[in-house]
């Protein structure tokens, strides 16, 4: 049921919603559909369904759907769902541009958009079996997380924090429900965990580091047992390591430039990430242990927030050249590692950043 659908009601019908909202929380099978305000807009229409319902709704997919009147709101009744979720194809990378989240199919060059709301989205990851996407926005002056269904153009987004401080960083754990994510609720950034159903966020948020200086930018091991995370703690941002068994944080770079933008390969062996060590943000991989550092480009763009393919052969990431083009927008481009060769993955007049390879784990 799509947005111009809900439109299609009746004023009679928009006058009830409006008039008294209220909520049937008597109905575990229906769901309340009203306006959030008086400008035809109806942001809470799914409100009391699962995601996966929520999204077949918002698709029309559902039988025997029909609506009534009850105690001043409209109430649909669903007799029964033909929504299944799927999996996505490890060949697309979720981005942001201008503000909205758009998906690619690095294949085809195929370009959907994910999200067309006013507040800007970015930093997206991927669920487990590309389902769904967490991302971060800003609708409410702070940094929030939220959740889309990946599968269903302009389904609606679910809010999954709604703290006073900003939380970003999301990565979706490669082996359970759970979103790590860096905030400062605690005064300065540290990194979290927020357990998750297909519903939204569920269970309560724990902290998993805890010192004075400013842990962000964290990813997941493949196996779920560490993180990889940017920290000043020496004063300057560098990589850790952090074994979730025992607590144990090992320094992974020792640099005076800033290192930034690590991500887990899907092998676990390696890290990418960016670095100004050579003066210049440039891509640079590491062995997990700390040795093997080698430097990836060297184009004299500065290039950033890198994220493996499936099958770990490539990389993803944002590139921009402000000093050989003046009006020069963020691009995004893929490395093939075994030939160093690079191609633009995309070309247009809005900023395109922040890349999410679906994951190897999608299947």
């Amino acid at each position: 049921m799509s947005r111009e659908s809900c439109r299609s009601l009746s004023q009679e019908a928009k006058r009830l919603i409006c008039d008294d909202p209220v909520t049937m929380a008597s109905y575990p099978d229906c769901i309340m559909a009203r306006m959030s305000d008086g400008d035809g807009e109806y942001r809470d229409v799914m409100k009391f369904l699962s995601v996966e319902r929520r999204a077949d709704l918002h698709k029309g997919r559902v039988n025997g759907m029909r609506h009534l009147t009850k105690r001043s709101v409209v109430i649909f009744v669903l007799a029964s769902f033909s929504y299944h979720v799927g999996v996505v194809a490890t060949d697309r990378i979720v981005y942001s541009c201008d503000g909205n989240l758009m998906v690619i199919d690095v294949n085809t060059g195929t370009i959907v958009q994910l999200t067309s709301d006013r507040a800007d989205e970015w930093a997206p990851t991927w669920s487990t079996t590309g389902a769904f996407i967490v991302f971060v926005s800003n609708p409410y002056r702070q940094e929030d997380l939220f959740m889309i269904a990946s599968t269903v153009e302009g389904a609606i987004p679910t809010r999954l924090t709604s703290d006073s401080a900003n939380d970003r960083d999301p990565a979706w754990s490669p082996i359970a429900s759970e979103i790590l994510f860096s905030s400062d609720r605690d005064g300065d950034f540290e990194l979290y965990v927020l357990p998750l159903s297909d519903a939204g966020a569920v269970g309560e948020v724990r902290r998993i580091t805890s010192n004075e200086s400013n842990d962000v930018q964290g990813d997941w091991s493949p196996d779920g047992q560490r993180v990889v995370f940017v920290s000043d703690r020496t004063g300057n941002n560098e990589l850790f390591i952090l074994d979730l068994a025992d607590g144990t944080v090992n320094q992974l770079t020792n640099h005076a430039a800033s290192d930034d933008d690590p991500d887990w390969s899907p092998s676990g062996d390696l890290i990418a990430f960016s670095s100004m060590r050579d003066g210049n943000r440039e891509l640079y991989v590491i062995s997990a242990d700390g040795t093997g550092l080698r430097r990836l480009t060297s184009t004299g763009a500065i290039d950033w927030c890198p994220s493996w393919s499936a099958d770990g052969k490539q990389l993803a990431y944002c590139s921009f050249d402000p000093v050989n083009n003046y009006a020069a927008l963020h691009d995004l481009m893929i490395l093939t590692l075994g030939t160093g060769a690079t191609a633009k993955l995309t070309s247009s007049s809005a900023d395109e950043w922040f890349p999410a390879w679906a994951s190897s784990t999608i299947h």
